[in-house]
């Protein structure tokens, strides 16, 4: 099971109250049955075990658990960084890795990803071998 950091870079600066908040940082190590059942409780102890990653309040709560920023900072954001937040809480309560996720995720987000398909040759009926173009 995941037991790191993952460091968020949000999209903008977000303000609350006197804060700006520029990053999240989810601690995954400090996640344990007193954390999931506090934050079972506070979503009025309506989910089943198998619908907590696919709640965002569940998720999102329990992101503020185990990071600095308080929840209803988190829901304040705007969707593309709460999305991705609830994402990683997820990937985690999936028994996934969600730093390999975040970095899949900027390396998308800044375009580096890896081509689908390999690009073909130019002319795919003329073999080059050495200096000379075979036909």
């Amino acid at each position: 099971m995941f037991k790191g950091t993952v460091n968020i870079k949000l999209s903008e600066i977000h303000k609350w109250e006197d804060r700006e908040i520029s990053s999240v940082e989810l601690d995954f190590g400090k996640i344990n049955g007193k954390i999931l059942n506090q934050c079972e409780r506070e979503v009025s102890g309506n989910l089943t075990a198998a619908m907590r990653q696919i709640s965002t309040e569940y998720t999102s709560r329990l992101a503020s658990m185990i990071s600095t920023v308080p929840f209803r900072a988190i829901e304040k954001f705007p969707y593309e960084d709460f999305e991705l937040i609830c994402t990683l809480i997820q990937r985690y309560l999936m028994k996934e890795d969600p730093q390999e996720y975040y970095n899949n995720y900027m390396k998308e987000k800044v375009g580096f990803t890896i081509p689908a398909v390999p690009a073909l040759p130019e002319n795919p009926e003329i073999e080059k071998v050495g200096d000379t173009k075979i036909l």
